[in-house]
């Protein structure tokens, strides 16, 4: 169950991804959320008009709305190959990067490079990895509840550009939460 403390740090850390992606939600009609939870970041999306066609991948999610459609599952294993048709203008992961296994990570940037549209962006959130530590202390003392703290690989965000530099070029990245997290926009390499 959720805490005051896990609420108030998705609180952040989506507010951050909001913001970033400002100047391409007007024009977003397809949106993509990976580890999408209860659809809480979606969910900001309905009060746009028109409202985008929103989807989110989440092995455990079990709330749905009738205007998101959820996909339980993993990313990206679990996503069907009608998903993987470059469609989407904006897809997020939030607090997800650090949750995928270093074997995965070439099928993972392929498969995120197949979703996105051509003008799209990818905007991804990743913490440093000492905040694992953190998050141990935290959950040991009962102050959050972090259910998938033992999937975390101690990812090392420094690494994603050149991870990502086959099909993305960095557009955006900034530290926030005091330097703990980051976040980077993508966008995808034009074929020459």
């Amino acid at each position: 169950m959720q805490t005051a403390i896990d609420r108030l740090l998705r609180y952040f850390r989506t507010q951050q991804a909001w913001r970033a992606a400002q100047n391409f939600i007007p024009t977003a009609q397809h949106i993509f959320d990976i580890g999408c939870d209860d659809n809480y970041f979606l969910r900001r999306f309905l009060k746009l008009s028109p409202i985008p066609n929103l989807v989110g991948i989440d092995p455990a999610t079990q709330h749905h709305h009738p205007q998101i459609k959820n996909i339980i599952g993993r990313f990206p294993e679990d996503l069907p190959h009608s998903e993987q048709q470059n469609q989407y203008d904006l897809i997020f992961g939030l607090a997800v990067f650090e949750h995928f296994p270093e074997a995965s990570l070439p099928d993972v940037i392929r498969t995120l490079a197949a979703m996105l549209a051509p003008q799209g962006r990818v905007v991804l959130t990743i913490p440093h990895p000492a905040v694992d530590y953190l998050v141990n202390g935290l959950t040991m003392l009962h102050l959050i509840d972090a259910k998938a703290q033992a999937e975390h690989h101690h990812f090392d965000p420094a690494r994603l550009p050149a991870l990502m530099a086959e099909y993305f070029i960095l557009e955006k990245h900034y530290r926030f939460e005091c330097g703990m997290n980051n976040l980077m926009i993508f966008r995808r390499k034009m074929n020459e």
